[in-house]
Formats: C-alpha cells, structure tokens, sequence
C-alpha cells in the first residue's frame, strides 16, 4: 500500500476519470481512495486518450465507484453475515 497524492481530470458525464497519482503498469483493479482511506474508484488500464500523445500516460485512467455500483449486481454490495 502506498501513498501518493495526485492531480484529478474528470468530466462529470463521464464514469471514468484520469489522475496524474503514481501507479504502476500491471496495477489495473488496484483500489483509488481518497484522504480518508474511502473507496473512490478502481484503477484501469490506458491512459487518457482525450489528451494530446505526450501526455496520455501521465494520467490514469480510473472507473469511477458509483459506476461501478451501477454496474455490478446488488449482491455484490451486500454484507456476508
């Protein structure tokens, strides 16, 4: 686990966003939280295709948590007793 504070690039009609926080190739599904250690989204492969070829690797591409709670099914999200 580490830290590492980064820069987001978002777009609120989009369910995904871009952050210039250090990940490595191959941390794709690794957990994106925020400050207070919340679940904020999972790291995906690519980079930021929007953005000009020099810089499309500085950012990482992140699946945001609601779209993913919109996408998976319910029993996903619900607690084992």
């Amino acid at each position: 686990l580490s830290y590492s504070p980064g820069l987001l690039v978002s777009d609120p009609n989009q369910p995904q966003w871009y952050t210039d926080a250090d990940a490595a190739f191959g941390s794709s599904g690794s957990a994106v939280l925020n400050d207070g250690g919340h679940l904020i989204g999972i790291r995906c492969g690519g980079g930021a295709q929007c953005l000009p070829k020099a810089e499309r690797y500085r950012y990482n591409r992140v699946t945001d948590v609601y779209t993913l709670r919109n996408q998976l099914p319910d029993d996903v999200f619900t607690a084992l007793p």
